[in-house]
């Protein structure tokens, strides 16, 4: 049976503050948690919300906050 782990909010205030407070990425401290980079991207943006620290009016993250994914192929035409 495959069950869903829940995080308290301190422990996830407490993971983001691991990317906003080093210069580490999402993709980095995900893995070393152990928890997903979208997850974790996510609990970044609540805790900027939450502190209303690093507020881009245009709501972009930082290239180092991004989850490094790998580059699409290009098509053939």
């Amino acid at each position: 049976m495959n069950t869903r782990r829940k995080f308290t909010p301190e422990y996830r205030q407490e993971a983001a503050r691991l990317v906003l407070d080093t210069d580490r990425t999402i993709s980095a401290v995900a893995e070393e948690l152990g928890v997903s980079a979208g997850l974790l991207g996510r609990w970044v943006k609540a805790e900027r919300e939450r502190t209303g620290e690093g507020v881009d009016p245009s709501g972009e993250i930082s290239a180092n906050e991004r989850p490094r994914t790998s580059p699409t192929p290009q098509r053939s035409r």
